[in-house]
């Protein structure tokens, strides 16, 4: 792990320490017996109860069971997933059409950051080369 992201992840993890969070603000079930609650602490209540809430959907594994019906997916998810099939039923399959999918900007910039930033520690790149 990068030292960037490693300083970007202790940002959250003290973002989420710092904010207290008014006790009426909250909807009934994150409201604790105190006036307000850290916002660490709603968070991982949150992340108790759904682990996938903070995932991006379309990383989240679909699970059929042996009659392949679906039986764990989020609906963003099965959305892709149909839009698929429907392009697969109206000949995208052929050999010089791709099936068109959904593109994650922030992931896809965070990686090319990443990549750019190894090229730069491993003397390929300078950091010249990106500057305008």
């Amino acid at each position: 792990m990068s030292i960037g992201s490693e300083l970007l992840k202790e940002l959250d993890r003290e973002i989420l320490n710092c904010l207290d969070i008014p006790r009426e603000w909250l909807p009934e079930k994150y409201q604790g017996k105190k006036s307000t609650r850290k916002l660490s602490s709603v968070y991982n209540q949150l992340k108790r109860s759904d682990r996938n809430f903070d995932r991006d959907p379309r990383e989240v594994s679909v699970k059929f069971d042996n009659d392949g019906n679906v039986t764990s997916a989020t609906s963003e998810r099965l959305r892709a997933i149909e839009n698929y099939r429907k392009q697969v039923e109206n000949g995208s399959e052929s050999a010089d059409q791709e099936l068109q999918g959904f593109v994650n900007d922030d992931l896809q910039y965070n990686s090319l950051a990443t990549f750019a930033g190894a090229m730069v520690l491993a003397g390929v790149l300078d950091r010249e080369d990106f500057e305008e």
